[in-house]
């Protein structure tokens, strides 16, 4: 282990698994979870190596600090206090008048698709707490409530939740924190029947709150966007002013509640981009390229073993018959939400297709999808090996995969295998959305003043991969060759792309239509 990781540690509180979260976030925090051994050397070095690379791609030229994963430590405001407090009168203290506390601010987390990355997301998130009740019945305020937007796409769960006391808390330390008093009486309220008999009714009401169900565990997957917010972290109750206390026997409580504290989380957030298909290669197999050849998205690229850090989202515009829009002026592609609102409108009421204001298009669209370029894939991914999970878990929703190899490698067969291989170790059935395969660069496989050797070698090696991806992933797989670089056989690959788009949208229908008719 490393001596410094480890005297870092050692410091610390006694390490269990909530304070080793904490110290993976870099925030000290009582633990109250059985002890747990200190973390191993392997546990150090993931932890490392993730930093290392999230710390690379978010300094990444181009990207705007592209963040898909994040450790969020969210507080909820406290209650504010209640008051205890008298009215005045001419022969000293009146009848009880102190207010209420206001209530904590809440957080909520809520989706959008003008976000692409977590990286606007704090780290450190916390909501107002409630003002102090007042004399003269006055309530504090409430605390103001934070909404934080998050990407569509993002999943959030919780790590760990702050209990509200302490397992060890002695009574002294629970009054405190239940209890406020007067100045100067509260040594006589230990003694007062009136205040034993009040804290007995609030410690009950703490018992069955504790015998019943816990809060609810935070679980969420934000898949569309919503213009409603989504509660994740409760604000506190505001404490009750002493007016609350009075009885018929006790005219004048000399005591009030606190506040209730906020929530307090760890939460993980993991952004699974969201699109209709993606591209799974090696780095280096030309998916930078060849989704800059289909949509005119513009990732990095380079003529070396090198791979994108981030994932990358283009358009595609299928047209009828064949071929696809955009491609003749290596335009990119965009997809606005007014053109396409404009577009289901017109077709959802049966208006003929007119091209829309400056596009060169003649022929009718057929479908429009969504292309995602992932970071490239090395052997072990599924282990976390080079960009690990951060590349399987962009690829995760697309229900569409196209594995892209190189027919200039030794062996587009082994990288075939190792691709599905990889896919399945992470998830299985992964690798069985992967219906298209892309034999790129297949420039090699002919033309003026090519080698006779290296031609029969590619021809070769697409024999080869055609067989094999058969057996491996069905009769029904599209294997084609193309050259992106060149923008040759594009046209095919958007038509079995599409075929296989078309097919996933009319399953996913079918399947929450028979959802919607199980909740009638």
């Amino acid at each position: 282990m490393s001596l410094s990781i480890a005297a870092r540690l050692h410091r610390r509180r006694p390490t269990t698994a909530p304070c080793l979260v904490n110290y993976l976030i870099g925030r000290p925090l009582s633990c109250s979870a059985p002890q747990r051994d200190i973390p191993t050397q392997e546990e150090i070095d993931l932890l490392r190596e993730r930093r290392k690379k999230d710390l690379k791609r978010r300094q990444q030229k181009g990207t705007g600090g592209f963040i898909d994963w994040l450790v969020v430590d969210v507080k909820a405001g406290n209650g504010g206090n209640g008051a205890v407090a008298f009215a005045k009168t001419a022969t000293g203290l009146g009848p009880p008048s102190g207010g209420s506390g206001g209530q904590g601010g809440s957080i909520y987390f809520q989706p959008t698709s003008s976000l692409s990355s977590l990286a606007t997301v704090p780290k450190r998130i916390r909501a107002l707490h409630g003002g102090h009740g007042l004399g003269d019945y006055r309530i504090g305020r409430r605390g103001a409530d934070m909404i934080i937007p998050v990407p569509v796409g993002t999943v959030v769960k919780e790590v760990y939740r702050e209990a509200d006391e302490a397992p060890d808390e002695d009574e002294d330390a629970r009054r405190a924190r239940l209890w406020v008093h007067y100045p100067g009486a509260e040594e006589g309220n230990m003694e007062n029947p009136a205040f034993l008999a009040a804290e007995k009714a609030v410690l009950r009401e703490e018992r069955i709150k504790a015998r019943g169900a816990p809060p609810e565990e935070v679980d969420l997957d934000f898949d569309k966007p919503s213009d409603a917010p989504v509660l994740v972290a409760q604000g506190g109750s505001g404490g009750s002013g002493n007016p609350a206390f009075t009885t018929t026997t006790v005219r004048f409580p000399r005591f009030a509640r606190r506040g209730q504290r906020g929530a307090h989380l760890t939460l993980n957030l993991e952004l699974k981009l969201l699109a209709d298909a993606g591209l799974v290669g090696f780095p280096n197999a030309g998916k930078s390229t060849l989704l800059r050849a289909l949509t005119g998205r513009r990732s990095e690229i380079a003529g070396y073993a090198f791979t994108t850090l981030n994932p990358q989202i283009g358009v595609v515009r299928a047209r009828v018959g064949g071929g696809f829009i955009g491609a003749e002026e290596g335009r990119e592609v965009l997809d606005t939400r007014d053109e396409v609102l404009l577009e289901d409108e017109r077709r959802a009421a049966g208006a003929e297709w007119v091209p829309g204001p400056g596009k060169n298009d003649v022929v009718p669209e057929r479908l429009r999808y969504t292309l995602l370029d992932n970071p490239g894939l090395l052997p072990d991914a599924s282990l976390n090996k080079g960009l690990g999970h951060s590349f399987l878990r962009s690829i995760e929703r697309s229900p569409v995969l196209i594995y892209v190899l190189d027919l200039a490698s030794a062996s587009p067969v082994h990288e075939l295998d190792t691709l599905v291989a990889e896919l399945e170790a992470y998830l299985p059935g992964l690798s069985a959305r992967g219906r298209v395969v892309v034999a790129n660069k297949a420039d090699l496989l002919g033309g003026d003043g090519a080698d006779e050797v290296e031609v029969r070698t590619a021809h070769e090696k697409l024999r080869e991969l055609e067989e094999h991806a058969q057996k491996v992933l069905g009769d029904d797989v599209d294997v084609v060759p193309v050259s992106a670089r060149w923008r040759l056989g594009l046209d095919r690959v958007v038509d079995a792309i599409s075929d296989r788009v078309e097919k996933a949208r009319e399953k996913q229908r079918k399947e929450q239509e028979a959802l919607g008719e199980l909740d009638i």
